[in-house]
């Protein structure tokens, strides 16, 4: 089942599959420079990735810009790292858009460049580094109601790797500090970004781009002097501490001797695709409270084995939900008692589902645990997707969700790929807008709401989001709900869903092979 997640979470999903392609599949590549200033863009043909091809090219990138910076050109750089097709698609598709014309002109000049990467990027044998390095970064905001845009100057700061989540979370606090000082100064919104450039022209290029594009009268154009706090440069020791709570760890499980993160990490690399009960029961004995813990027990017990008691988190296939926070007894009121999230009443027998999706080129398989709360109107979800297969797969793992009918409440969310991984908290504040009733379930009926959901990710601090759903009723013979979801976040689409209501467990369970 997919989560209904924050903005932080959908955005980390995307991200994820974005850069991942089935292992069977060779791996081609093209890159381009954006000009939004000058409205030129260069494009290079598709060429075979190089080995060890980070999924968001960024040393392609980086590449291409300097060849283009010989033909003249700068601007914004990125590659595409995919299938063939999918990219002969795609650039298809880029240039239909950037061709299009506007009374007679045409919006940006396309440049065909001829250009492959390097002989050193092809002899690589092995990943290059990640490593932190100086960037050059400058803020904004612009706010329209108070017809102002303000900026920072360009600064030079230590991030690191764009590979690693670290480098938006460091982007992230950055930006949240900027923009308290900029509402607290002239009065704009508190919402601000920070953009990390290479070099020092990339980012005067992009912060000049960016304070013409506001032409029409009217718009004060701001600099602010502001340089971050060097303690921004490290995510808070709280939302670390508070991002992934754990059982505390049985008396008689011991950490192998020695054992490091290093160590787990090179366990789960040789036994993480195993299909031998044994491998994933000598990881929980060494590491009982392991990164990988969860997926090994889930693996256990899909290979039809029992997870022994001694190393065993909580028994049952599905963990107990987390309560709602003491500072939330208003949303818990409102969950325990109002008629909108009054769920009838299932049999309590978990149920198992599991099923696969495409997005885009990526097939994504996805196997879930739901049961009902007994006594209760919330449903406990366990869900675990993998996009991908092979060496460049991702696994997402969502425990302890808990819902109170198609709103949900908790979740604790763990990322994990040969690239990273990532672990973060989503917890749901309060929802108001309730619309109609979900049920008796009628066919054509409506009904949504809207909720705030907070994310404690362990690189920045946490961000809120404002999410609003809206549902439709199909047939209800299989109690069928196809709902939208639209996300405050900037740059967020709308999601769509399509959801089955299952009497046997009394609880929601989307569509795993629809998107």
């Amino acid at each position: 089942m997919r989560h209904f997640v924050s903005g932080a979470f959908a955005l980390l999903c995307l991200c994820s599959i974005s850069g991942i392609a089935r292992a069977a599949e060779p791996q081609f590549a093209y890159c381009s420079v954006n000009d939004a200033g000058g409205r030129n863009i260069w494009v290079s043909q598709i060429f075979p990735a190089p080995p060890n091809t980070d999924p968001l090219g960024n040393e392609l990138a980086t590449e291409f810009h300097a060849y283009v910076g010989t033909l003249g050109g700068s601007g914004d750089k990125s590659c595409v790292v995919a299938p063939r097709q999918a990219l002969e698609d795609l650039r298809v598709k880029i240039a239909g858009i950037m061709g299009r014309r506007s009374f007679g002109i045409r919006v940006y000049k396309w440049h065909d460049v001829q250009w492959m990467p390097s002989a050193a990027m092809y002899a690589r044998t092995a990943p290059a580094p990640a490593v932190a390095s100086d960037s050059y970064v400058y803020c904004r905001t612009a706010d329209s109601d108070v017809r102002k845009l303000v900026t920072s100057a360009v600064f030079t700061a230590t991030l690191p790797a764009r590979s690693n989540g670290e480098y938006y979370g460091t982007l992230t606090r950055y930006a949240q500090a900027f923009a308290r000082s900029a509402a607290a100064s002239y009065g704009v919104a508190p919402d601000a970004l920070c953009i990390g450039s290479d070099t020092q022209a990339e980012a005067d290029k992009s912060r000049n781009d960016y304070r013409h594009a506001f032409p029409f009268t009217g718009i004060k154009i701001i600099e602010m002097p502001w340089t971050p706090d060097p303690a921004l440069a490290s995510p808070p020791a709280a939302a670390v501490q508070r991002s992934m709570p754990v059982a505390n760890a049985p008396a008689n499980a011991k950490p192998a001797a020695g054992a490091s993160d290093d160590v787990e990490a090179e366990f789960w690399g040789r036994i993480g695709k195993s299909r031998q009960i044994a491998d994933y029961k000598d990881y929980l004995a060494a590491f009982p409270q392991g990164r990988h813990a969860p997926i090994a027990r889930m693996e256990i017990r899909r290979l039809g084995g029992t997870v022994d008691a001694n190393v065993a988190a909580p028994a049952a296939p599905v963990v107990q939900a987390p309560q709602v926070p003491t500072d939330d007894d208003a949303l818990s009121r409102r969950v325990a008692s109002e008629k909108f999230f009054q769920i009838p009443a299932g049999n309590g027998v978990p149920i198992e589902r599991s099923g696969t999706r495409m997005i885009g080129t990526i097939p994504v398989l996805t196997k879930v645990q739901v049961r009902r709360t007994a006594g209760g109107n919330q449903c406990q979800l366990r869900s675990e997707s993998t996009a991908g297969s092979g060496g460049t797969s991702a696994t997402t793992t969502v425990d302890g969700s808990a819902w109170a009918g198609l709103l949900p409440l908790d979740s604790a969310i763990h990322s994990a790929s040969a690239y990273g991984a990532s672990e973060f908290t989503v917890h749901t504040v309060s929802v108001d807008a309730l619309q109609g009733q979900p049920f008796p379930l009628v066919e054509g009926g409506t009904f949504g709401y809207t909720f705030v959901q907070k994310t404690v990710m362990a690189t920045g601090n946490p961000i809120e989001s404002t999410i609003t759903t809206q549902c439709m009723v199909g047939a209800t013979a299989s109690g069928t709900l196809q709902c939208t979801q639209t996300f405050s976040n900037p740059g967020l689409k709308p999601q769509q869903l399509r959801m089955h209501w299952d009497g046997a467990v009394g609880c929601f369970v989307q569509d795993l092979g629809n998107p």
